[in-house]
């Protein structure tokens, strides 16, 4: 369903997520994501050839409702972040948090949403499973 603000809006039980579709760079179809986790607003881009292009699917949900951050210690690694969820909802608890993917169009749209969040302590980078991976990690994290 369509709100009069351009934003889709997806209503299923116990989902609260939004996605707004804009027409930019040469006709490219770019998404705007709106995500409540753990009753934080998160605002992310999305497009074509990422996972779950249209908001949050139900494992990347379920594990950012159910993770204990304050069980989590040291520095992280986001192991195929696709846009960036996870890995960007952990940043926002003081977490140092780098993020890998394979698809170097998620890798893109991760370090596009990093952007807006200022204290973020990490990076995104591309790798082919722990190819280009060079630091020791307390904690990996994938969906």
């Amino acid at each position: 369903m369509q709100n009069n603000e351009g934003w889709l809006t997806n209503l299923s039980p116990g989902v609260v997520s939004q996605s707004k579709i804009t027409l930019a760079n040469h006709l490219q179809y770019k998404r705007k994501v709106k995500a409540v986790i753990q009753n934080k607003i998160f605002t992310f881009i999305t497009d074509n050839n990422v996972f779950s292009k249209s908001g949050l699917d139900f494992g990347t949900r379920t594990l950012l409702e159910s993770i204990d951050v304050e069980k989590i210690k040291g520095k992280v690694l986001d192991f195929g972040c696709g846009y960036g969820p996870i890995g960007i909802f952990l940043a926002t608890h003081n977490l140092d948090v780098d993020m890998i993917d394979v698809n170097k169009r998620a890798v893109h749209l991760t370090k596009r949403n990093i952007k807006k969040y200022k204290d973020f302590n990490g990076s995104a980078f591309l790798s082919d499973a722990y190819s280009d991976v060079k630091d020791k990690y307390d904690v990996i994290i994938t969906n």
